[in-house]
């Protein structure tokens, strides 16, 4: 825990109160159907995997696809806006909202990509981003398209059978809990859903688990910032310090887990398919969330 946060604004209203009716979302909210097109070619193959012949792993976008012609497949060996498909998925992940240009630099950098606003562009050309509403020449600024959220939950792993699956979605609810009981947290789990191929019975091999959480923060922004700051960590941006409780509190959830794909985005944006696990209204134990009042952007 950060030092020099006080007490009091990190633990919020405490768990001796009673929770206050109404102050969560409800469960069963109206999910919006996404305008769906057919999305452009999702890349070319580029790398033969040494020539062996092997196959390797895809993934689904995990998105109803029944107003499309065929399922949408991307390979590990695709190239993405003349990018490796897995860094084109690990710098679209920085724009999930909108964000500076420079947020995606350092990934481009490690993938020896120099030209790191001509790869955006590219990136924006195909489809997977578009410039925020705030962006101008000087500061340009990009954000997911639906097609780029899609890429951003991407996962390359080794497949996993269905009762693997099951203990991955019971540990992680189980988690949820144990984290929202813990006053010292400074954030908690609202609400878990599941989509995707985990909810097709039929299936028994899954690349992974996709879940949707949706996060409150119970303390300040000023708080999390100090947090941040305050953190025995080296950050490669100062956004990335100021995400760094969102960022940490989701690794507590996954538990080093590479089968659980997990969003705070809504899929709501591109699937009505989903199952809601874990919802804190229902959830006796969990501690209240206080309702916040300051206006500063950032960190929910």
């Amino acid at each position: 825990m950060g030092a020099g946060i006080p007490r009091r604004d990190l633990i919020g209203l405490g768990c001796g109160l009673r929770r206050l009716s109404g102050s969560s979302s409800p469960v069963d909210d109206p999910l919006l159907r996404a305008t769906r097109t057919r999305p452009r070619d999702l890349g070319r193959p580029a790398f033969d995997s040494g020539g062996t012949g092997h196959a390797i792993r895809s993934f689904r976008l995990p998105w109803n696809t029944e107003s499309l012609d065929d399922t949408v497949r991307v390979e590990k060996t695709d190239v993405i806006g003349g990018l490796p498909a897995a860094v084109a998925r690990d710098v679209v992940r920085r724009y999930a909202g909108q964000s500076h240009a420079w947020r995606g630099k350092e990934i481009l950098d490690r993938a020896g990509v120099h030209d790191f606003l001509g790869a955006l562009r590219r990136l924006a050309d195909e489809g997977y981003l578009e410039s925020g509403s705030a962006s101008t020449e000087a500061n340009p600024m990009y954000e997911t398209t639906i097609l780029g959220s899609a890429l951003g939950m991407a996962s390359f792993g080794k497949p996993i059978t269905r009762k693997t699956a099951d203990a991955l979605v019971e540990g992680l609810i189980a988690r949820a809990r144990a984290l929202n009981a813990d006053p010292e947290q400074l954030h908690s789990v609202e609400r878990i859903r599941l989509f995707g191929s985990y909810l097709d019975t039929g299936v028994d091999r899954l690349g992974d688990v996709d879940v949707e959480v949706n996060l409150a923060r119970r303390v300040s922004h000023e708080a999390l910032m100090t947090y941040g700051r305050e953190a025995d960590k080296s950050f490669g941006s100062y956004i990335d310090m100021i995400f760094w409780s969102q960022t940490e509190f989701k690794q507590k959830l996954r538990n080093r887990s590479t089968a659980l794909n997990i969003t705070t985005e809504d899929v709501g944006r591109f699937t009505d398919n989903v199952r809601t696990v874990y919802d804190i209204t229902e959830d006796s134990e969990a501690c209240p969330v206080p309702e916040q009042n300051d206006d500063s952007p950032g960190v929910t």
